[in-house]
């Protein structure tokens, strides 16, 4: 167990600086002109869904990386890149309104979060896995909620 706590502790770091850095550089964002004058999904959460499903998404995905990171170099790789695509939507989509270029990176990024899923359950099981889902779960949302907007504006 101590061999994870580490990996953890920095990966929870590192996951809460990506989205903080993401919603730094999209100030106002989710309060901009811009995105309350879009036409959106009727099945938009509210916004405090969004900040519980981000925090859940770092604890969780943080357990995970923690294992990957031990277990396998190459889905550890995925869970990094993962982020990358993470942090390059926000400014896609709230500073530059790319939305098309967002739904492009959401794409990808829910294909990675796929992949790491799928390829940590096929090879360790279930139980790392699990922790994989609420981001994935998650992420079919999302792309759904950007492609909307895609579509609609």
């Amino acid at each position: 167990m101590r061999k994870y706590i580490i990996p953890f502790i920095l990966l929870i770091l590192f996951n809460f600086s990506c989205l903080a850095l993401g919603g730094i550089v999209t100030k106002p964002g989710t309060h901009s002109d811009w995105y309350l004058n879009l036409i959106k999904a009727p099945w938009t959460p509210p916004g405090i869904v969004f900040g519980l499903a981000w925090f859940t998404i770092g604890v969780t995905f943080a357990f995970l990386g923690s294992y990957l990171f031990r277990k396998d170099k190459f889905l550890f790789t995925l869970y990094i890149f993962s982020w990358i695509l993470n942090t390059l939507w926000n400014p896609f989509f709230f500073m530059f309104h790319w939305t098309i270029l967002a739904g492009i990176d959401i794409a990808l990024l829910w294909g990675v979060i796929t992949t790491i899923l799928y390829y940590t359950k096929t090879q360790y099981g279930w139980k790392p896995a699990i922790f994989a889902l609420p981001y994935f779960i998650w992420l079919v949302i999302a792309t759904s909620l950007n492609w909307y907007i895609v579509f609609a504006n």
